[in-house]
Formats: C-alpha cells, sequence, structure tokens
C-alpha cells in the first residue's frame, strides 16, 4: 500500500494517494515513511491540521532531515516561523550536508530581515549538492538578500541567472 500511496503522490493524484497510505498506516502504525507521505499528502491537499500530525508521527518513528525540512516548510507556509526555524536547526544538524535546510535557514532568515544570513545560507546552499531545492530557488533568494544589502551587482548577478532559469514544476 505504501508503494501505491507514493505513486499517486508522486504523480500529484494526492485524493487517490490517501486511500493506499491510510491502508499502509493501518497495517504498520510504526511506518514512518506512511505517515511522511500521508503528511505531505494532506499537505497538498490544503489540509495543514492533518499534515502537522502526520509530520509528528513520521519524526516520533524516525527523525530524518527531510521529514523535518518538509515539516519545516509547512510551518513556514503557516507563519509559524519560530517552530520552522526549531525544525531546520534539527534537520541541519542531522544533515549538515542538506542543501534543502540550507535554503530554508536562509529564507527564515530573510523572513526575518536578517538580510546578512539569508545571503549566507544561499551560498552555502547554492555550494551543497541536492535534488529538491534548485538553483533557481536559491538565486531568487539570494538575489533579494543582496538586493537588501545593496550589492547591487551580485543581486543582479542571481536574479540574471534566476530569470535565465525556466520554471520547474517540482515539489
Amino acid at each position: 500500500p505504501v508503494f501505491a500511496g507514493v505513486f499517486h503522490y508522486v504523480d500529484n493524484d494526492f485524493n487517490k494517494a490517501i486511500s493506499p497510505l491510510q491502508r499502509a498506516i493501518q497495517l504498520n502504525p510504526k511506518d514512518a515513511q506512511a505517515h511522511f507521505y500521508l503528511a505531505m499528502t494532506h499537505e497538498g491537499l490544503a489540509r495543514p491540521a492533518e499534515a502537522l500530525t502526520h509530520y509528528e508521527k513520521s519524526l516520533a518513528l524516525a527523525d530524518s532531515a527531510d521529514t523535518r525540512v518538509a515539516f519545516a516548510r509547512l510551518l513556514f507556509s503557516l507563519g509559524r516561523y519560530a517552530e520552522s526555524q526549531q525544525q531546520v536547526d534539527r534537520a541541519r544538524t542531522i544533515d549538515p550536508t542538506s542543501r534543502d535546510a540550507a535554503y530554508e535557514s536562509g529564507r527564515l532568515a530573510y523572513e526575518r530581515g536578517d538580510w546578512e544570513r539569508a545571503a549566507a545560507a544561499g551560498e552555502r546552499a547554492l555550494a551543497l549538492a541536492g535534488m529538491g531545492t534548485t538553483d533557481r530557488q536559491i538565486d531568487y533568494l539570494l538575489g533579494r538578500a543582496y538586493g537588501k544589502l545593496r550589492q547591487q551587482e551580485r543581486a543582479r548577478k542571481h536574479l540574471t541567472l534566476f530569470k535565465a532559469s525556466g520554471a520547474s514544476l517540482r515539489r
């Protein structure tokens, strides 16, 4: 059931993903991956309360940087920045090479108005390998942060790179 749910999730068919993921949890309530994908599915269906519950259950079963970053993104979208920062900090402790965690750290710093930390985190993220957060997202963050820092040449460089890269449909 987990595979079927993940298949539907990846296909962005969130309504079809719910049932097999719930079934997987019925069969094995300690399946952290099923809770993780069910959390992301609920998030995709704009059901934040259910998503929060399953992120917490997934983390209680298996602490992972990827789950913490996904949870942090949901908390960020809900305006719960301090809690989001806690999740990002924990993700960075678990995996210091997480590009996603470095990027989210930069987004949170930008949200707080700490442009220097936002730029530093963005540069750190750009230097790390990863398959989630794109160079385009990082260049946008860096362009805005450097703009706030009045470092126009750097801002222009990153915004030019942002504009030159095509938008992707990554989640």
